[in-house]
């Protein structure tokens, strides 16, 4: 109660405001103290949170690429000609060796992030790769060598749409997700909860361009410059409104440019490398090349070519076991020889007719 009295005393003296007052520069340096302390739990707080995250993640990563390599290799083991035991070896194989790697990813990727850091986390992440549904994909746990996922080799699926194809969740400036095959775009875009159906929205796009808004608010829900063109008439093009989903989600497909598909020389290179032309570029690799939404003309040519190379490719092996080793490791330089020439590339394999050659003219 003393103290109290004399603290009631200092206010009304004034005293408190007076630098030179010793017990004001007491309550200042207990202050300090305080804020000191608070900000050394903050801190600790926010390091364990960051590793608590990526504990989850990295446990959640690990069952889906569990899964998704016992499958695979179940898969190719009885393609192979494997009994069900032997698939079913392998396949638990496969699961351990894909556990192993996303550990070691997963490591590489705690050092990246610095998990030390104390800094505040006020921005998001530029971006994310996750499922359809948002939940984490295996690959966003997958080490970029050079910026690119898997030496940048790129899947080519002609016969299915791929089984896991990766979507990217970013802000633009809201949240949305977006994937791609060779010839389409699909974007989901998280919408405010006032929105209860599609005439609450104004969708514009061009081939350079899309905005999604409200009618009642000049500021964008999402809005973008693409990083290639889209085709806004195209047959494909379309969006739709699920309210029921909570907060409510637009989903939209968008045809890539029709000029663009039927010209390349690579159905690979018709991956975009991000969706907007100011977001952060995703590593070659990422993507699979999904060739089942190509116009039929183009699938049906490229099913053709496929099957003749297979068939090519096996009377080449039919060939290769009635070669001796030699003859074989000679017919592939020639075969890397002819490659390099084809891109103008100076590298050479050396082959015994070189070697006569050189013989012949020293």
């Amino acid at each position: 109660l003393q103290q109290w009295e004399e603290a009631i005393a200092a206010f009304k003296d004034g005293r408190f405001r007076e630098p030179g007052n010793k017990d004001w520069e007491k309550e200042i340096e207990k202050t300090e103290d305080e804020r000191d302390k608070f900000d050394a739990f903050a801190r600790e707080q926010r390091k364990l949170k960051r590793e608590a995250d990526m504990v989850t993640e990295l446990n959640e990563a690990t069952v889906v690429a569990e899964r998704e390599a016992m499958v695979a290799v179940a898969e190719q083991a009885l393609k192979a000609g494997k009994n069900r035991k032997e698939a079913g070896e392998l396949a638990l194989k496969g699961a351990e060796l894909a556990k192993q790697r996303v550990h070691e990813m997963a490591g590489q990727r705690k050092k990246a992030m610095m998990v030390e850091d104390d800094k505040e986390l006020d921005e998001a992440a530029p971006y994310r790769i996750v499922q359809e549904d948002g939940s984490l994909h295996s690959k966003s746990f997958a080490h970029t060598d050079k910026g690119m996922y898997f030496m940048g080799m790129t899947l080519m699926n002609h016969k299915s749409a791929p089984g896991s194809q990766p979507w990217i969740e970013l802000r633009h400036p809201a949240k949305l997700r977006w994937s791609q095959g060779c010839a389409l775009l699909r974007l989901k875009v998280t919408l405010p909860e006032s929105i209860g159906s599609a005439s609450d929205l104004k969708v514009d796009v061009t081939s350079n361009h899309l905005r999604i808004g409200t009618a009642c608010d000049s500021d964008a829900i999402v809005e973008g410059d693409f990083e290639r063109k889209v085709d806004p008439n195209g047959e494909n093009f379309s969006w739709y409104l699920l309210p029921e989903e909570k907060p409510p989600m637009l989903e939209m497909v968008l045809d890539k440019d029709a000029a663009e598909v039927y010209q390349t020389y690579s159905y690979g290179m018709l991956l975009w490398p991000r969706l907007f032309n100011d977001d952060i570029p995703l590593g070659e690799g990422l993507f699979e090349a999904d060739l089942t939404d190509l116009p039929a003309e183009l699938l049906e040519k490229f099913q053709r070519d496929q099957a003749r190379a297979d068939e090519r490719s096996q009377q080449e092996r039919k060939q290769r076991q009635m070669m001796t080793e030699e003859e074989i490791a000679e017919e592939t330089a020639r075969m890397w020889n002819e490659e390099f020439a084809r891109h103008g590339m100076p590298q050479r394999v050396d082959t015994n007719e070189d070697r006569r050659i050189e013989n012949y003219t020293t």
